[in-house]
């Protein structure tokens, strides 16, 4: 590039400078290799775009495919069957049978009996004021308590009890 240096004399002798830079010399193989540039640069560009376009269309690929997935276990997932806890001893509460059990109503000391055919069952209770007491299946335990005594579940708080060995249960958030 080629600076030029301006100067000018202003009144009273003092002396200003301005400084620019010229447009440098294009001959015609200069203007070829420029244009040249510019049409690789274009190229790029387009390619970028369609590499920014596909990877929004795999995203939202990746998206379809998650929320159909996520749809899927939904369906699979059992909806809680509602029941009332009922009794006030192991021989007397209200069987589940079912993997989901929602207890809408668990009068005070009333509790539910987890079924032995099933060896993990989720209850929530769902008593706005009560909790529900949890008894094993006859002749195991819950928790290290002695056979045949029940666990407490709050109200309002929901409990994943396991079978996690022949007549020996789990029951944890």
């Amino acid at each position: 590039m080629r600076t030029f240096l301006l100067a000018s004399v202003a009144l009273g002798g003092l002396f200003s400078a301005a400084a620019y830079a010229a447009p440098p010399m294009v001959g015609p193989a200069s203007q070829a290799s420029l244009a040249s540039e510019a049409s690789t640069a274009r190229a790029a560009e387009g390619a970028a775009q369609s590499s920014a376009t596909t990877a929004g269309n795999t995203a939202t690929t990746a998206q379809t495919a998650a929320t159909s997935a996520t749809n899927a276990v939904t369906a699979l997932a059992p909806a809680p069957v509602s029941v009332v806890a009922a009794g006030t001893t192991q021989a007397t509460a209200t069987a589940i049978t079912t993997p989901f059990s929602r207890v809408t109503s668990a009068p005070s000391g009333t509790g539910i009996i987890l079924s032995v055919s099933l060896t993990q069952q989720r209850i929530l209770d769902r008593d706005p004021a009560n909790p529900v007491l949890v008894y094993p299946p006859s002749g195991a335990t819950i928790e290290g308590q002695a056979i045949n005594l029940p666990v407490q579940i709050a109200s309002g708080s929901d409990s994943l009890c396991t079978q996690v060995s022949s007549g020996v249960w789990n029951c944890g958030n």
